[in-house]
């Protein structure tokens, strides 16, 4: 007999995770993601913006994602952002939570690797599962940017520093794969086709978003 593994409608999902009443620890997360966003701006989009969309995007495909992780995605742009007098570990552990601080300082050393150039590592699983998000919805933003560009060659010839960054994204991919949720690896993997297939001015039909959760079959 095969059947589904349904939502349990108790739980949070993608959508509902920021809705109100919210755990304390997100509700805290976005206070202060809201204080230190405020004016900055993520691929010509408002900084909190991007944020929770990454958090939203994290519970689609991980529904059992802690309040924890989900404050850490909304909260990894803080290091960029706080000024150098601020402690982001300190705060974060005084006005989030005890382990956000950690998983946040674990995505701002991806970050660096990817900016500098450096190998993909495999980092802890929280890590990785908010990476994936956050890559998910930027490249998408990206991708949606490139196919409303007047001019899609030029958009790309302006863009040569982040081609040359395809290939980190693969190998980061291809390390990163096996511990994230299959729902989340087929979106993942299915933008970076897109973009790439973009980049070469050869794009695809825009294309639905993974399902939120596989279907588990069983006999």
């Amino acid at each position: 007999m095969t059947t589904a593994l349904l939502p349990d409608p108790a739980r949070p999902t993608g959508v509902t995770v920021l809705n109100k009443p919210r755990h304390p620890i997100v509700e805290r997360a976005l206070r202060l993601s809201r204080l230190y966003y405020e004016g900055h701006v993520i691929n010509e989009a408002p900084a909190l913006n991007h944020a929770m969309r990454v958090a939203i995007t994290l519970v689609e495909h991980e529904p059992d994602a802690s309040p924890v992780m989900i404050a850490s995605a909304l909260l990894q742009d803080m290091p960029i952002y706080a000024p150098a007098t601020v402690d982001v570990d300190i705060v974060l552990r005084d006005s989030v939570a005890e382990g956000v601080g950690p998983i946040v300082r674990g995505l701002a050393i991806e970050q660096d690797a990817m900016m500098s150039g450096k190998a993909a590592r495999l980092a802890s699983r929280s890590v990785m599962l908010i990476m994936a998000a956050d890559r998910i919805v930027a490249l998408r933003t990206l991708l949606e940017r490139a196919r409303s560009a007047p001019d899609q060659r030029e958009f790309w010839i302006q863009r040569q520093r982040l081609r040359g960054m395809f290939e980190h994204f693969r190998a980061w991919y291809a390390l990163a794969e096996p511990v994230l949720p299959v729902s989340m690896a087929i979106e993942l993997s299915g933008v970076l086709r897109d973009l790439e297939m973009a980049a070469l001015g050869r794009d695809a039909a825009p294309r639905e978003a993974a399902p939120v959760r596989e279907a588990v079959l069983s006999s």
